[in-house]
C-alpha cells in the first residue's frame, strides 16, 4: 500500500533548508492552488474564495496563463498572489538541466510575488542553488492529496482536522483531476481551518531562510 504524507516531516526542513516548508512565527496559514488557471474551476475558485474572504496564492503554469488570460486577470483582481510553477509542468531531471532552468525563468514573466514552486516539489541541489539565486523556493508543510482519486474527501478532511497548525503552507491544485471534486472538497476544508481559529494569510514578502 503506497504511504501518503500529508505533513512534511520536521525532517524534511532540516535535510533540505533552502526551501521555504511553512511560515513559522508569522501566524496563519497559507492556502496555494498549483497547476491553473484551469478554466472549469477557476472563476467556481475565485467567487469561492470571495464569498469567504480569502486570499490565497496561486502557482501558475505558464503555458496555461499563454491559454487563459482572462483568468489571470481575474486571480489578479481579486486581490491573490500568483507565484511561479514554472512554463511547463517538468519534473527534475526529465529535461536537460538548461532547459528545466530555462522553463523556470519563463514561468518567472507571470509571477506578482518572487516566489517559485517546483513541480512534483523535487530540485536537485544544483538547481536549489541555481534557482534560489533568482527567486525564493516555496515547498509546503501539508499537501491535500486532492489529484489522487483514491484518496476519499473524508480522509483528507480528517487529515486537515487533525494536523493543520498555524504556520502551515496548505497545498491545492486546480486541474483536469480536481475540477470536480476540488468544488465539494475545498469548503468543507476551510470549515474545518475556520473552525480550528486560524486565519488566512498571504506569502511574506520578507523571509529568512
Amino acid at each position: 500500500m503506497k504511504t501518503r504524507l500529508f505533513r512534511v516531516p520536521r525532517f524534511v526542513k532540516w535535510i533540505y533548508p533552502h526551501q521555504i516548508w511553512a511560515f513559522e512565527g508569522h501566524g496563519g496559514v497559507y492556502l496555494t492552488f498549483d497547476d491553473g488557471p484551469q478554466m472549469e474551476l477557476t472563476p467556481w475558485l475565485l467567487d469561492y474564495l470571495k464569498s469567504e474572504g480569502i486570499e490565497a496564492t496561486f502557482f501558475l503554469l505558464g503555458e496555461q496563463v499563454e491559454k487563459h488570460p482572462e483568468l489571470v486577470q481575474l486571480i489578479r483582481e481579486n486581490g491573490h498572489d500568483i507565484g511561479n510553477h514554472g512554463f511547463k509542468h517538468f519534473r527534475i531531471g526529465e529535461v536537460p538541466a538548461d532547459e528545466y532552468y530555462d522553463n523556470f525563468l519563463k514561468g518567472q514573466q507571470f509571477q506578482t510575488i518572487n516566489y517559485f514552486r517546483p513541480p512534483y516539489g523535487k530540485l536537485n541541489r544544483s538547481m536549489v542553488h541555481r534557482i534560489g539565486a533568482q527567486s525564493k523556493i516555496v515547498m509546503w508543510s501539508w499537501l491535500s492529496y486532492d489529484f489522487d482519486a483514491k484518496v476519499a474527501n473524508w480522509k483528507i478532511v480528517n487529515k486537515l482536522k487533525n494536523q493543520v497548525k498555524e504556520g502551515d503552507i496548505l497545498v491545492f491544485h486546480e486541474n483536469e483531476y480536481t475540477k470536480n471534486r476540488l468544488k465539494t472538497l475545498l469548503p468543507k476544508a476551510i470549515e474545518v481551518i475556520k473552525n480550528k481559529g486560524l486565519q488566512f494569510k498571504k506569502f511574506p514578502q520578507q523571509v529568512k531562510l
